[in-house]
């Protein structure tokens, strides 16, 4: 009998080091697979790299056959008050620091993608999973963030 050898892949924490209006911040992140093109998974406001993103971290490393898909957590910023801009300007200095051409983003982390995306002129894919920012209806806590 013969055996195959198979790679199962791993999930590495560690944070990102970015510069924003001035302000050093570390953004957590979870990794998984080595080779490019990466792509970013962003959880929504209420963020932390949770279990359902190291799931889904560790399957599309898988279906990427080892490409490199990386979670972040946009944290609160101290001294700023939660706005889509601050959120966008984060994730650009993440996609920056990563150099990550595909994003799939979730609720909240969605509307800062498409901001972002918008902008862009050399991005690849961009998936949205129960996106805010589409439709007429605006969710309570976002109309709080603006108050």
């Amino acid at each position: 009998m013969e055996f195959k050898k198979v790679t199962v892949p791993v999930v590495s924490r560690n944070v990102l080091e970015i510069s924003v209006r001035g302000k050093e911040l570390e953004i957590p992140y979870i990794r998984s697979g080595m080779e490019n093109p990466t792509t970013l998974f962003i959880p929504g406001l209420t963020g932390s790299v949770t279990m359902l993103a190291q799931k889904n971290v560790l399957d599309l490393s898988r279906l990427g056959q080892g490409a490199r898909a990386m979670a972040i957590d946009i944290p609160p910023v101290d001294g700023f008050n939660p706005s889509l801009a601050l959120g966008t300007e984060i994730l650009r200095q993440c996609v920056m620091a990563t150099g990550a051409k595909n994003i799939i983003a979730l609720s909240a982390g969605g509307a800062m993608a498409i901001n972002f995306c918008l902008e862009q002129e050399n991005m690849g894919k961009l998936v949205l999973v129960a996106s805010a920012g589409l439709g007429r209806e605006i969710y309570k806590g976002f109309c709080w963030m603006t108050l």
